[in-house]
């Protein structure tokens, strides 16, 4: 059963991932339970762009402070262009309730890349959704596009200290 079961894990993950364009992913799911891959980040998302007939991979990534304290952003890979996408992560996020936040982050990422047509945009959009939705009970957000520009915006503003979730 136990071969069945570990057959299974590898199998699954990667025929669904072959009839696909784009691809999000959780680095450990990657390495550890379905796909075996190891390395950076980078060199994660590029294999599957090599292996698999993908165009865009976009990863997560937080940083757990404290329990209550995150930090998160997001690498989005291109192989068209062969570029990655990044930007400085949402810091200090007080975290009341994270689930949902991956969901909130494809959601944010499809909008950007439909809409603009823009890895980079698409990066944004995921990430700010996704820092808005930690800070909110339950397991989705409600909110607006005028609020969500206004997040990006205020995230991109280098000039002294900001509220990252200024709501």
């Amino acid at each position: 059963m136990e071969d069945f079961t570990k057959v299974k894990l590898i199998e699954v993950p990667r025929n669904i991932v072959a009839g696909h364009d784009a691809l999000g992913s959780i680095r450990e799911m990657c390495e550890n339970v379905h796909f075996g891959k190891t390395g950076t980040i980078e060199e994660i998302q590029k294999s599957f762009c090599e292996e698999y007939p993908i165009s865009v991979v976009a990863s997560t990534e937080r940083t757990v402070i404290t329990p209550k304290k995150h930090n998160f952003t997001s690498i989005i890979y291109s192989a068209k262009n062969d570029t990655y996408y990044r930007e400085n992560p949402y810091n200090n996020i007080d975290v009341v309730d994270r689930i949902g936040s991956g969901d909130a982050y494809v959601s944010g990422a499809l909008y950007g890349y439909l809409k603009h047509g823009d890895c980079q945009k698409a990066l944004e959009y995921g990430n700010a959704m996704a820092a808005i939705k930690h800070s909110v009970i339950g397991d989705m957000v409600f909110t607006d596009l005028e609020e969500i520009d206004s997040i990006i915006k205020q995230h991109k503003n280098t000039s002294g200290y900001q509220s990252e979730m200024n709501r």
